[in-house]
């Protein structure tokens, strides 16, 4: 059953819903679900994606490329989390505890968003 939303975002993102529960080979958007579920690269039927997730996975340089853009993510997150912690009013200290951070990039952040921390 196809189901279209066509609500527009005017973001100029076109965002497509799948069943990922549809892993049929007979059909190229079932194979590339089979693909987007495999543990394995060697499992896979499309090469090029098989190719990428066994550089990322299995080589050690894409290995180090995929720890260093999870530090980023894990690093952005934290900045988000302290700016809506000191928006809420917690206290520096408590804020670093928390997210295992310097208080002084605590009070970075703080001066970034222009937010007066409590202490």
């Amino acid at each position: 059953m196809l189901v279209v939303d066509c609500a527009a975002f005017d973001d100029g993102a076109y965002i497509v819903y799948v069943n990922g529960e549809k892993r049929t080979e007979h059909t190229p958007l079932g194979r590339l679900m089979h693909d987007f579920f495999c543990r394995d690269a060697k499992d896979m039927y499309n090469k090029k994606l098989a190719a990428r997730v066994s550089y990322l996975k299995d080589d050690q340089g894409g290995v180090k490329v995929m720890c260093e853009l999870m530090q980023k993510l894990f690093d952005k997150e934290k900045v988000e989390v302290a700016e809506r912690m000191l928006k809420k009013g917690y206290e520096v200290d408590e804020i670093a505890d928390v997210l295992q951070i310097s208080s002084d990039d605590v009070r970075r952040i703080a001066d970034k968003i222009n937010a007066q921390p409590v202490a």
